[in-house]
């Protein structure tokens, strides 16, 4: 089963050169070939790029490696081919918040059109050390600093739940899909008060209370149109009984 949060690692070379390697387990991640001169840096978590849809209020993001070091992060850039049907093997992919989420850390990307290589960094007051560098149209992208997270939904959105109590957050989930589920099924019953059948519940008793009551629930209210045309009727006759006694009143 493929994890909705992934782990990305960071290694650095010079303070001018970044490989992001992918997690493979829960502690390792992919290492540059040069590994006697990259050095882990630090590390990150951030939903994985096969998650569909990509939330509202992510982007999926795509990792270059660079032309001019085969070990180095060239062009980090966001993807449009949403269904990825022009997937790279030689790219990273991930999905990170756009906007400030809480229980999210904010990673800088700096970027060298000349050198072909981009610099991540949570050290917002950090620059790389030779010239040309500047900060990615991208920057700052919101990741999260650990695996072990609990989401809500909030506005249909899934986010970091936290403990402070800021807002009213609803529904605790565990990973990062259940909450989706869970959004999903909030967008579709706004009251979130429905108990929805599991496939079991409508192969044994597709009659029950619970199957009955998502049928109805999901099905759109008829119109009634014998009580509109009532009403259309009524009005025009008491038009009429108007005019008929105006037209009484300056006839004498």
């Amino acid at each position: 089963m493929t994890t909705s949060i992934i782990k990305l690692c960071v290694y650095s070379l010079d303070n001018d050169y970044n490989f992001v390697g992918l997690g493979t387990t829960e502690h390792e991640c992919i290492k540059p070939s040069d590994k006697e001169s990259f050095k882990l840096d630090f590390s990150f978590f951030a939903v994985n790029s096969l998650v569909r849809p990509i939330p509202y209020g992510m982007h999926l993001i795509g990792i270059i490696r660079s032309s001019k070091n085969p070990n180095a992060a060239g062009k980090v850039h966001k993807v449009y081919d949403l269904y990825n049907t022009m997937y790279d093997s030689t790219q990273t992919y991930f999905m990170a918040y756009v906007m400030p989420v809480i229980g999210t850390k904010i990673l800088h990307i700096w970027e060298n059109p000349e050198l072909d290589s981009s610099y991540l960094t949570f050290d917002k007051n950090y620059k790389p050390d030779s010239i040309n560098w500047q900060e990615s149209i991208l920057s700052p992208l919101y990741v999260f600093e650990s695996r072990d997270i609990s989401f809500s939904c909030n506005n249909f959105r899934c986010l970091p739940y936290s403990d402070n109590g800021v807002f009213d957050q609803g529904i605790k989930y565990d990973s990062y899909s259940e909450c989706l589920a869970g959004c999903a099924l909030k967008g579709r019953f706004i009251d979130n008060l429905l108990t929805v059948p599991t496939m079991l519940d409508v192969i044994q008793n597709p009659k029950s209370k619970i199957t009955e009551n998502y049928e109805n629930t999901c099905q759109k209210p008829k119109k009634d149109y014998n009580r509109i045309l009532l009403t259309v009727f009524i009005a025009l006759l008491c038009v009429v009984i108007l005019v008929a006694i105006f037209y009484c009143i300056y006839r004498k």
